[in-house]
């Protein structure tokens, strides 16, 4: 404010005769509200009559506390009144409060509650004031009442001095939640060299939006140090040679405004190098050795699954081929087929077989000679018949096939030996046998046919004949019997009577009308029923072997 002007005693007498306008101060701008000059200004000094030296003073400083003044010096140019001095007092701060946040967060944070700390350089009215809410009194440290929500903020702290200087500070920052790891990525897939391991991003929960998640996959020593893998970003990676003794894992990185969150995966197992095992194919059927047949069929499967196959017919070069492999129209002579399997690892390595597997065999079509000597003894059901077999190297057998002439019914044996005895056969039915070598190859020579019928042991008389004298007893001799035992019941109601017991040492016995057993006896009219035994060794022994048979005649 300016002050009154100092007025001496001629200047009163001189300022009573005179009645036009007082001297005056005008700064400009004028001070504030507080009575401070916070910004510089000029004063004016005018007088009524005389004339002011410095007619303007300027003032810019410095500050000041303490009432300070401006003078001038008022003089009449005529000289015939004294001089004046006016003077302006004034107190100047142009300087604002230097306001400092000295703490509190900054950039981004995931503080919902922050603390702010504050300095400011001289004794001031302070307010605070967040997100344009308003200011209010405050002192350092400043924390908000409620929580923040996520997104920008603005907290300011205005310092107000005695002069009415404003000195300001503000910090902007951004509140954002980090996400949160609920699980961890897991890996899938075998820990060897040139296999493909799959990972996944591990499941996440929360953050501010937007997030990020990238994958980097590591390598770690057995010390657990682990170097990332460069180039490795992706959800799959191809095991590498220079992993093999070490273990992998994956990292992920969740990423959004309020920073980075790191998961790590469980490691692998130790990576083991590439199995370069070759492949070993193993022949599962082929044609017999030797065969008749112009075409062959092999089937073969490999030892490592997913391997491929080259086949080789004789001197023929290897070429692709499936199981089973077929050829037709081959040649009749001795041929050799051979395949290998081929596996493609994972790094596209060929891993082919060194020692193919290999099959050998002949086509023989040239029939083996027809057997010889057929010779056919009948028996009682029971036809015998013997041959002799060529002298070939590749002699399978003898094939025999067996038919009852005029009858539908087929008989087919193969026989390794040059004997055979057809049993169980209708005595007085005729059968023809065909006989055929068949060599190991399959092939069967021209056949020879023989014919015979089986016949009863008991020869005559025939079973259910009727005599009028008495019958010469005949039978089938056996072989290695040395006598016979010869049995003759009459048959009546209750049990057959017992006529004879003999022991002839031919198949043969002539019955007499009269002879003596157990009593004299007589051969009359009547049914008889008659039994022969073969005997070994001599009677004493009493070794018999099994009943050659039995029949009944009937004497009229």
């Amino acid at each position: 404010m300016p002050r009154s002007m100092a007025v001496g005693p001629l200047t009163v007498a001189a300022w009573l005769a005179f009645t036009g306008p007082a001297p005056a101060q005008v700064p400009d701008p004028r001070p504030n509200e507080r009575g401070w000059h916070t910004e510089p200004f000029t004063v004016t000094f005018s007088h009524p009559v005389l004339t002011c030296d410095p007619f303007q003073a300027n003032y810019n400083g410095p500050d000041d506390p303490n009432p300070a003044s401006l003078t001038s010096t008022c003089t009449d140019p005529s000289g015939q009144l004294p001089p004046e001095t006016l003077t302006y007092q004034f107190k100047y701060d142009a300087t604002a409060p230097e306001v400092m946040i000295t703490g509190g967060p900054s950039g981004v944070s995931t503080d919902r509650t922050p603390s702010f700390s504050f300095t400011v350089s001289e004794e001031s009215t302070v307010q605070c004031e967040l997100d344009a809410g308003g200011y209010s009194p405050c002192t350092s440290p400043w924390q908000p009442t409620n929580p923040l929500g996520d997104g920008s903020h603005t907290f300011s702290v205005s310092a107000t001095d005695s002069a009415g200087n404003v000195g300001i500070a503000t910090r902007t920052w951004e509140v954002a939640e980090l996400p949160t790891s609920v699980g961890p990525p897991v890996i899938v897939g075998a820990a060897a060299e040139a296999e493909t391991l799959s990972t996944d991003e591990g499941t996440w929960s929360g953050g501010t939006p937007p997030v990020g998640l990238s994958i980097s996959w590591q390598a770690c020593n057995m010390s657990g140090d682990c170097t990332t893998i460069d180039g490795a970003t992706g959800t799959d990676y191809v095991v590498r040679p220079a992993d093999v003794g070490q273990r992998i894992r994956v990292q992920v990185r969740a990423r959004n405004i309020a920073g980075d969150v790191i998961v790590n995966s469980a490691p692998t197992d130790v990576v083991v190098p590439l199995d370069r095992t070759l492949p070993q194919t193993t022949i599962i059927q082929q044609p017999p050795n030797p065969t008749n047949k112009r075409t062959a069929s092999f089937t073969f499967e490999a030892s490592r699954p997913g391997s491929t196959f080259e086949c080789k017919l004789d001197a023929g070069a290897f070429a692709a081929c499936v199981s089973p492999k077929a050829y037709s129209a081959l040649a009749a002579r001795a041929h050799t087929f051979q395949v290998r399997a081929i596996f493609t690892a994972r790094n596209g390595e060929r891993l082919v077989e060194d020692t193919p597997a290999a099959a050998r065999w002949t086509i023989d079509t040239r029939p083996p000679p027809a057997p010889g000597s057929v010779e056919l003894r009948p028996g009682d059901q029971r036809l015998t018949l013997t041959w002799t077999v060529a002298r070939v190297a590749d002699i399978r057998g003898t094939r025999v096939v067996r038919v009852r002439v005029g009858r539908p019914g087929t008989l087919v044996r193969l026989f390794t030996r040059s004997r055979l005895t057809d049993t169980g056969l209708r005595n007085g039915a005729r059968y023809r046998y065909a006989l055929r070598t068949i060599d190991k190859a399959g092939n069967l020579s021209p056949a020879r046919v023989v014919y015979g019928r089986p016949r009863d042991p008991l020869v005559e008389p025939r079973d259910g004949a009727i005599v009028s004298k008495p019958p010469l007893l005949r039978w089938l001799a056996r072989a290695h019997a040395t006598y016979y035992n010869l049995q003759l019941f009459r048959v009546r109601p209750g049990p057959d009577l017992k006529m004879l017991s003999t022991w002839p040492i031919r198949p043969r016995y002539q019955l007499r009308q009269r002879w003596f057993y157990r009593g004299a006896r007589v051969l009359r009219p009547g049914m008889y029923r008659w039994y022969v035994w073969p005997g070994f060794g001599s009677i004493g022994d009493n070794r018999y072997g099994r009943l050659i048979g039995t029949s009944v005649f009937t004497k009229r």
